[in-house]
């Protein structure tokens, strides 16, 4: 993954002292570096300790992202792995977290800001429906009575249209809304995992599930594409194609209307 490369750059050159050396390797350099910690004691069940050699961590592990103690690399599951003391390692987790999180609060404002946009999308939507209405009510005023049926047939495929983009617009704000729900939470999770001082065992025997949180892919906010509603499914050659149903005499008008243009090519009376 990403994170574990950065990782693994941030720590190397802390990984190539030779002081410190491997974990694989014979203890004695690591128990130099840390005086009394043999002779230490801490009672049954203290987080600080490790649970299979009953020592305190004193040491961070790189390939696993968990503390463990200085008995911990001629095991099955340490061996040969690459480690660095605990007080070096908790600041560098937390940079780590911190510069993560600069990257969810971003993405955090990008929904925000294409919420927006959705909102503003969906003003703009009922206002051509209410446009097309309008000119759609105008049309039919020129005819006879007659057509009140055919009037009110093609008003109730505008507000069917109209309440499929409305519902789809929804649809997607709703999951963008869950989406910043969720981020919102992770945020402030990890805040509180970065605020917390005084017990860097546990926030490092954390660490691993935290930042994991911030690896997940929450993709990016959808974008507002595609037209609105169609004017010019609706009202392109009204007349002429009401006639030919009637088989009544009718103006034709030979254009394809535009859904950006049309409410200024139709704005004046109908002559």
């Amino acid at each position: 993954m990403e994170l574990y490369t950065e990782k693994e750059s941030m720590m190397a050159l802390r990984l190539e002292a030779p002081a410190l050396g491997s974990l694989s390797g014979d203890s004695t350099s690591l128990k130099a570096l840390l005086p009394g910690a043999e002779d230490s004691v801490l009672p049954p069940g203290d987080p600080e300790l490790c649970r299979e050699h009953g020592e305190k961590f004193t040491l961070f592990c790189v390939d696993d992202l968990e503390p463990v103690c200085s008995q911990c690399g001629p095991t099955e599951t340490h061996e040969g792995h690459r480690v660095y003391p605990i007080t070096e390692a908790v600041p560098d987790c937390k940079g780590e977290l911190n510069s993560s999180l600069g990257k969810l609060l971003g993405k955090s404002r990008r929904f925000e800001k294409v919420t927006r946009i959705f909102e503003h999308a969906s003003q703009h939507n009922q206002s051509h429906a209410q446009q097309t209405e309008r000119q759609i009510k105008e049309e039919f005023k020129q005819l006879h009575q007659f057509l009140r049926e055919e009037e009110e047939a093609r008003l109730a495929r505008l507000r069917e249209e109209e309440e499929e983009r409305k519902k789809g617009m929804k649809e997607k704000r709703e999951r963008m809304r869950k989406e910043m729900e969720f981020l919102a939470k992770t945020i402030r999770e990890i805040e509180e995992e970065i605020k917390e001082e005084g017990d860097d065992i546990t926030f490092l025997q954390n660490y691993q599930e935290t930042v994991k949180r911030t690896w997940q892919s929450h993709g990016e906010p959808e974008k507002v594409c595609g037209p609105l509603i169609d004017p010019s499914k609706h009202l392109a050659n009204l007349r002429y194609t009401v006639w030919n149903n009637m088989l009544h005499i009718a103006p034709y008008t030979p254009v394809t209307l535009d859904p950006t243009t049309s409410c200024r090519l139709w704005s004046s009376p109908l002559g």
